[in-house]
């Protein structure tokens, strides 16, 4: 199994990860943004639980990667942003967005250090 890290995720990558399944609004209470994923469980405040069970089978294309988030003199992480897959792995323009740290000064948990590869598109 081909993985990718923090130093080598690259836009156009189609990946997935079981830590993708738990995720929460990544802006308060908006519902038609990203998820941010990687919580290793449902998150504490059901109103803003996005837990999707289905994610961890589901393909992801890397839309975005950058270093960012460092606050409060923390270091910054690779941050990343991929958009959901058809399920024949064909490009979806209103696929869910999901966001998370590769990276940087943030709990355990909130990290997803390596994610399966399993192809990559030109976006």
């Amino acid at each position: 199994m081909n993985e990718r890290n923090a130093d080598t995720i690259q836009k156009g990558d189609i990946i997935r990860s079981s830590r993708f399944q738990f995720g929460h609004d990544g802006v308060w209470g908006d519902k038609n943004g990203l998820a941010a994923v990687g919580s290793l469980e449902p998150y504490r405040v059901p109103d803003f639980d996005r837990s999707d069970l289905t994610r961890d089978r589901a393909l992801f294309v890397v839309e975005q990667v950058k270093m960012q988030g460092g606050i409060y003199g923390w270091t910054d992480g690779q941050n990343v942003i991929a958009r959901r897959l058809h399920q024949d792995g064909t490009y979806d323009p209103a696929g869910e967005l999901i966001g998370f740290y590769m990276s940087g000064d943030f709990a355990e948990e909130e990290l997803i250090p390596e994610v399966e590869l399993r192809g990559s598109m030109t976006l």
